[in-house]
């Protein structure tokens, strides 16, 4: 076993490696490792999710009217939230330099908080700065598709987000009796 900190880290950068490399494994990195500083190279590990966390995110909005005109042709809101769920990735995954991108997989789960102003003109049309921070554990994570072993990683994040949209609805028709 191999226990590598931190958690989070990235090609041709230093961790503390900790564990015993069979000479099978790798012959290059065989021996025995009590928290050495290493770098790690991309034939040592590469990790990468590839095709991106994918997120599927739902999310619960609340908005707070701090301005309209007259006209209602303007309008300032503050907008907030929380959301979140599970994350899909594929992960490039070589240890040693074996192994393969993997497929899709539901590999763990997200939670995160919002907040922003929105501008909303003629009741329609919006612009929208957000800023989203939260945090990701993924606990299986795969090293081969039929692999057993797995590979658990957490993080946090922020992001700033910009949008311009159209809200759109349907009117309601009702029967007269």
């Amino acid at each position: 076993m191999i226990r590598m900190l931190p958690k989070v880290w990235f090609n041709d950068q230093y961790a503390q490696v900790s564990g015993v490399i069979s000479q099978e494994a790798s012959p290059k990195y065989a021996g025995t490792y009590l928290d050495t500083r290493m770098l790690i190279s991309q034939d040592f590990l590469k990790f990468e999710h590839t095709d991106g966390l994918n997120l599927l995110s739902f999310d619960a909005e609340y908005y707070i009217q701090l301005f309209v005109n007259r006209k209602n042709t303007l309008g300032v809101y503050l907008q907030s939230g929380v959301g979140g769920i599970f994350v899909i990735p594929r992960s490039d995954v070589r240890i040693f330099e074996k192994g393969l991108n993997n497929r899709f997989h539901l590999a763990g789960y997200s939670i995160s908080a919002k907040t922003g102003p929105e501008f909303r003109f003629y009741k329609r049309c919006f612009l929208r700065s957000q800023v989203r921070f939260g945090g990701i554990y993924l606990p299986d994570v795969l090293t081969a598709n039929d692999d057993p072993i797995r590979i658990e990683q957490s993080f946090s994040f922020i992001q700033w987000n910009f949008t311009a949209g159209f809200y759109f609805g349907f009117k309601k028709k009702t029967i007269a009796p």
